[in-house]
């Protein structure tokens, strides 16, 4: 399973998010990070834990899912970074199957190194997983995309919802930034995409956290009914401000524009 040996290597887990097999095993799935001590060495993971009796007792090792490279988006003009997902995993399971999908930011998965997105399969009730297989495939891979979420849908359909900046221009006023929704069948064979944003929104508009950057808030999310996708994102409102960072933001900061708003698509 590549479990981390000995286990005190593991030095920091963080973002624990819970689902139910239809068998009733819990899968806590997380990113940990790792500290060699013989080689100093540091490797980021994303990893899961499993109860079978509800939640009394769990498996003492950490299971494996993968290695990956922790990267957040960046803007590539002005290297203003997106207060993103970057280590965060999102899981989802077939609740008819079983089987476990999770999705997470990787620099791994562009090929300049910078913020990608890949999907993974467990059939096996989260023992073991499968190569992570790249999201966005529907771009070239140097194109950043960032902020991922699963979810599985009534015929087994895979989706991740996604953002990316393929139809950005360089040198022009904004940063064109669109959502997408990858679409994989069981075994992550890729099926399509579809585009959820019906014209490009500019990232520079979204508000600034101090010096993290670009913050979208943790307002995405993903679900299905039926045969059908359902999401929720946010998009930045077109209001041509000027970019303002880093911001000082001592004290308490309010930013009285309507810089963002909420949306939800129902896709087929």
């Amino acid at each position: 399973m590549g479990n981390a040996a000995p286990a005190e290597q593991a030095v920091f887990r963080q973002a624990a998010q819970i689902v139910v097999l239809p068998d009733r095993t819990l899968v806590n799935a997380f990113f940990r990070i790792l500290f060699n001590r013989a080689t100093g060495r540091v490797t980021y993971e994303q990893a899961v834990l499993r109860s079978t009796d509800q939640g009394r007792h769990w498996t003492r090792v950490d299971a494996r899912v993968a290695s990956f490279a922790s990267v957040s988006a960046v803007d590539p003009e002005l290297g203003i970074p997106v207060r993103d997902a970057q280590e965060l995993p999102i899981i989802a399971v077939n609740r008819a199957t079983g089987q476990l999908y999770m999705t997470w930011q990787d620099g791994n998965a562009n090929s300049d190194g910078r913020a990608g997105i890949v999907v993974a399969r467990s059939n096996d009730g989260g023992a073991t997983w499968s190569t992570p297989v790249r999201v966005n495939q529907g771009t070239a891979a140097n194109v950043q995309a960032f902020l991922p979420v699963v979810a599985v849908d009534a015929q087994g359909r895979v989706g991740v919802l996604f953002y990316d900046w393929r139809n950005d221009v360089l040198g022009d006023p904004g940063l064109s930034t669109d959502v997408w929704l990858s679409l994989f069948d069981a075994d992550l064979k890729f099926l399509g995409e579809r585009r959820l944003t019906t014209q490009s929104f500019d990232m520079r508009q979204m508000v600034i956290t101090g010096g993290r950057g670009f913050f979208p808030g943790d307002y995405m999310g993903l679900s299905t009914a039926g045969t059908d996708f359902v999401a929720a994102f946010t998009v930045a409102n077109n209001l041509a401000l000027p970019v303002v960072f880093p911001q000082n933001n001592n004290g308490v900061f309010v930013d009285s524009h309507d810089r963002q708003s909420i949306v939800f698509v129902r896709q087929p």
